[in-house]
């Protein structure tokens, strides 16, 4: 295998795994898949035919399309204690491709809107802020990556600009142009990382 389809083969493999991981979709019949495909793995176009095979698995194996990735990615709750999702911050951030690399080791995930709703907060979001919350608080649209986790709590969301105003994290740095932080712009930030993460993680073959 030349090593450009082996990088291709290897990013497809990913892309699976990052999919599934998003949708909730257990991984418990992954190992057994995994070995049956490297056994069948032919000597030459692996790629098409290692694309060809995820795209073709169903039910609990599936390569999910880009329509139940879109809704998991933009809806579903992400800070749940996957693996997967600290990963995948990561990853976006990258994606920035800035010049001066920033040291993501010491980053951890912070929620913009935090766990705990405090009175600035339910005033902030209104008369539909447990529903807000409750709906959006863990999706991707709310989380972003910081050192400064400790220091930002349950801030209110201009406070929490103000010890952002230095990141050099691209994630945070975009929330900075916010006025506030409310469904719209949680909802809105979802679906801008949903533009890089369909570029990252491609679709299977449909």
């Amino acid at each position: 295998m030349a090593d450009e389809e082996f990088g291709e083969s290897l990013k497809l493999v990913e892309s699976f795994v990052v999919r599934r991981s998003v949708c909730g979709i257990p991984t418990n019949p992954l190992n057994k898949l995994f070995i049956q495909l490297a056994r069948n793995l032919p000597d030459k176009d692996c790629f098409s035919w290692l694309q060809h095979s995820l795209s073709a698995l169903s039910g609990s194996s599936r390569f999910p399309k880009n329509a139940e990735f879109s809704s998991a990615f933009v809806k579903g709750p992400q800070y749940d204690g996957r693996a997967t999702t600290r990963f995948i911050l990561c990853r976006i951030e990258k994606f920035f491709g800035h010049k001066e690399i920033v040291d993501l080791s010491t980053a951890t995930i912070e929620h913009v809107m935090p766990q705990t709703l405090s009175q600035e907060w339910i005033k902030e979001l209104g008369s539909e802020a447990e529903d807000i919350h409750t709906r959006l608080v863990h999706t991707f649209g709310n989380l972003t990556l910081t050192a400064y986790n400790s220091e930002l709590g349950n801030l209110p969301f201009s406070e929490k600009k103000t010890k952002l105003e230095n990141t050099h994290i691209e994630l945070s740095r975009s929330i900075l142009q916010k006025e506030k932080w409310s469904a719209a712009e949680i909802e809105e930030r979802a679906e801008s990382l949903l533009h890089i993460a369909n570029r990252i993680w491609m679709s299977p073959s449909e």
